[in-house]
């Protein structure tokens, strides 16, 4: 069964060489910028998504959620910062969109890098014509033990662990 985002959203799902040879990098689309809100972990010790994020969204809109999985990019220091920062300026760039329009949000290994020569090439690699199905978008960032949903009309990342130490929660409407 394909099930479609919303009328007006768009998404692209690839492997970028995060961590093996299956999907780890969802991008989901706005035809324009749009309302948004999040909402983000308690933790004091947030990552760099998180932070960029909530920067962002304090706007009250977004153009596009750019998730990246196998890698949290959590307890990384300055470079991991930067390399957010990064990823979401390569993303602007693809949509022609300014970086404060771009959410970010990671999942996966915590304490490691990106690995920025292949996120780079796979920024680089973003078409113009964005087609993956919003079923494959959540089947890229979902964690292993949960089953895509049936319906989906927004993103949404989910702790595992503990709920106030969620990654990220985003959410486009149009």
């Amino acid at each position: 069964m394909t099930v479609h985002l919303p009328l007006g959203f768009h998404s692209y799902v690839a492997n970028i060489g995060i961590k093996d040879s299956s999907d780890d990098f969802t991008l989901v689309v706005a035809d324009a910028t749009c309302a948004a809100a999040g909402v983000f972990t308690q933790s004091r010790f947030a990552g760099p998504s998180v932070l960029v994020s909530r920067e962002h969204i304090a706007s009250l809109s977004a153009r596009a959620v750019v998730v990246i999985s196998k890698n949290s990019n959590v307890a990384t220091g300055a470079e991991g910062m930067n390399n957010a920062r990064e990823v979401v300026a390569g993303v602007a760039t693809a949509l022609s969109c300014d970086p404060t329009d771009v959410l970010i949000a990671s999942t996966g290994v915590i304490g490691r890098q990106y690995p920025m020569a292949q996120v780079r090439s796979g920024l680089k690699s973003i078409p113009k014509q964005l087609t993956a199905t919003s079923a494959e978008a959540v089947a890229t960032v979902r964690p292993n033990e949960l089953r895509p949903p049936a319906v989906v009309r927004r993103l949404k990342l989910r702790s595992v662990a503990q709920p106030r130490l969620a990654t990220a929660a985003a959410s486009l409407s149009a």
